[in-house]
């Protein structure tokens, strides 16, 4: 239930930060999440530094997808560098 809390509480917030003006922060809790699913970072590498719309609800439908799929019962953390 933590990770859940978790996992959507990150996503609520990359929701907010949507529709407002992009920041470290939203980047930040992108980083968090990629940990876990993919994330369009590639996407990012435009003019403005942002993470496009289009490709955002793209990926928000896949995080939601793989959380269904899995219920977290298959996390595998990453090691961290």
């Amino acid at each position: 239930m933590k990770f859940k809390k978790f996992f959507f509480e990150k996503i609520h917030f990359i929701d907010s930060k949507m529709n407002a003006k992009q920041d470290k922060e939203l980047k930040k809790a992108l980083v968090v999440l990629s940990k876990y699913v993919k994330v369009s970072f590639k996407s990012m590498s435009n003019y403005g530094g942002t993470y496009p719309y289009g490709v955002y609800l793209k990926d928000r439908k896949n995080w939601l997808a793989w959380y269904e799929q899995n219920k977290c019962s298959f996390i595998e953390f990453k090691k961290s560098n």
